[in-house]
């Protein structure tokens, strides 16, 4: 419950930084990412309403590890499909983990038929075929089931809650923006430095904790997605950056 001195300070504060923010994105031009020959379509996140075209089928995965005393070390993933379209811009892999809805993970070129990936061993994918007009219906879904944790670690925080206090907000922006500034960050006594690097709790790449949305820098847009987040607004992460209130615990060195 905020005190009366909170509810008149925090309104103009998150005021503040988000002028502040938005001061610093219009000097820093536009951005834009694409891999492969797909173009930048395929990499906006965005969710599309089906078009009517054909579906990719008979999706079929193998599944190659390397484990070391009973450990698994790591893995890839192999997938394949049909292409059953002629227009695809490109097919979109999604993957979903024990106890998670699906999420965009990767991207393959039009007319390309297989992908690899790492991957923990405890994972169901699916792909679809993106237009230009929307996207097709969903293929059949494939799963590993070979090393599944019961949930989380108890240590495990939601990815966004930079300063510990169990909750993603625009406290946590403050943060960002005194890391990016070069100024002192101080965080409560068991709470990981910024520039710890964590990972999804069943696995999968790691970041550091203020690079919120995974371009492997700290600035003002990372503080600007804490604050979409806290204000129930798309923060237009990439492909495979993985949601906020996602658990994540410190990464093996």
């Amino acid at each position: 419950m905020q005190t009366p001195t909170a509810r008149l300070i925090l309104p103009p504060l998150i005021a503040a930084i988000v002028a502040f923010v938005l001061l610093v994105l219009a000097s820093s031009g536009d951005r834009a990412s694409g891999i492969g020959n797909a173009p930048p379509e395929c990499f906006s996140g965005e969710d599309h309403a089906e078009d009517g075209t054909s579906a990719p089928t008979n999706l079929t995965l193998s599944w190659s590890p390397y484990w070391q005393n009973g450990q698994l070390i790591s893995a890839i993933t192999y997938l394949a499909w049909e292409d059953n379209s002629n227009d695809e811009l490109c097919f979109i892999v999604e993957f979903s983990s024990i106890g998670g809805g699906y999420q965009s993970t990767h991207v393959a070129d039009a007319n390309e038929l297989t992908i690899s990936m790492s991957s923990f061993g405890c994972e169901t994918y699916r792909v679809y075929a993106l237009t230009a007009t929307g996207r097709s219906a969903y293929s059949n879904e494939v799963s590993i089931n070979q090393n599944c944790n019961p949930g989380p670690p108890t240590h495990a925080r939601p990815r966004g809650d930079l300063n510990c206090d169990g909750a993603v907000n625009a406290i946590d922006s403050l943060f960002v923006l005194r890391r990016d500034a070069g100024l002192d960050v101080s965080l409560p006594d068991g709470c990981l430095p910024l520039n710890v690097r964590v990972v999804f709790w069943a696995g999968g790449d790691s970041r550091e904790r203020s690079d919120l949305n995974c371009d492997e820098t700290t600035s003002p847009v990372d503080a600007l997605v804490a604050l979409r987040f806290d204000a129930g607004l798309d923060t237009g992460l990439p492909l495979g950056c993985y949601p906020l209130d996602t658990l994540v615990v410190p990464a093996l060195a």
